[in-house]
């Protein structure tokens, strides 16, 4: 056989193996009613109505939801037992979701969509001191929380130099930022910082490494904190760092 004729004879099969691979990942991938067989709920009442949050095997398939659906108002989502807090920072004004685990709501939204940014949540995972609260939120390209990154802005720092919280008991919570800073391994580095002492050193050291200046900000005995994290494909997470006398 000549040489020709084995090239075009390779090639035609390459063509075949293609085509194979490009039919079974559209069967597979593309069809949903073809992949999801396991789905586990978690459902919890809320204004007399449920909550259902599905499993991550959306995320393993990727059939993510670009388009948020609107959320409930603050009461309404305050009553459903996995939501933390209502926060509302410059352009961010939203639920903070908990329970379940941290993978989940990286990927879903309040409802339990398999949405491609996912939730403002809690850590659970970092058993820290009862006076800092650490969240995390996706800020990936077009994310609608990534105007917490565009903090050399004009007139950023006005805008999200405060922080309101909206606690379980529809009480509002007044915090301040005083620092904005990047950090290698937050997860780390706060997840065993149980004592008020200890948390109060962290966050002086956070508040001289600012890159932002975010003007005075006296600490006491009683100052309670709340980081948000910004979770990015960077190795370096922007920590957003606020505090309440």
């Amino acid at each position: 056989m000549k040489k020709e004729e084995k090239l075009v004879i390779l090639s035609f099969i390459l063509i075949i193996l293609v085509a194979v691979s490009v039919f079974v990942w559209r069967i597979v991938v593309q069809n949903p009613d073809t992949n999801v067989e396991n789905t586990e709920t978690l459902t919890s009442e809320e204004q007399g109505q449920q909550v259902t949050l599905r499993s991550v095997d959306d995320f393993i398939l990727n059939k993510f939801i670009l388009e948020r659906v609107q959320l409930p108002d603050e009461k309404t989502a305050l009553a459903n037992e996995n939501t933390a807090m209502w926060i509302k920072v410059g352009d961010v004004n939203e639920p903070v979701m908990t329970g379940y685990d941290e993978t989940y709501w990286f990927t879903h939204d309040y409802y339990g969509n398999s949405y491609y940014y996912g939730s403002i949540f809690e850590n659970s995972a970092i058993e820290s001191s009862k006076d800092l609260i650490f969240l995390h939120c996706n800020t990936k390209e077009n994310s609608p929380y990534k105007c917490l990154l565009n903090y050399s802005e004009d007139n950023w720092y006005l805008k999200y130099k405060k922080l309101k919280v909206i606690d379980k008991e529809l009480k509002t919570q007044k915090y301040k930022l005083f620092s904005v800073t990047y950090l290698e391994d937050s997860i780390g580095k706060f997840k065993n910082v149980k004592s008020h002492k200890k948390v109060l050193e962290e966050m002086k050291q956070l508040r001289k490494a600012s890159i932002v200046e975010c003007g005075k900000s006296k600490f006491s005995k009683k100052s309670k904190f709340i980081i948000i994290n910004t979770l990015t494909t960077e190795d370096k997470h922007l920590l957003l760092c606020f505090y309440k006398k």
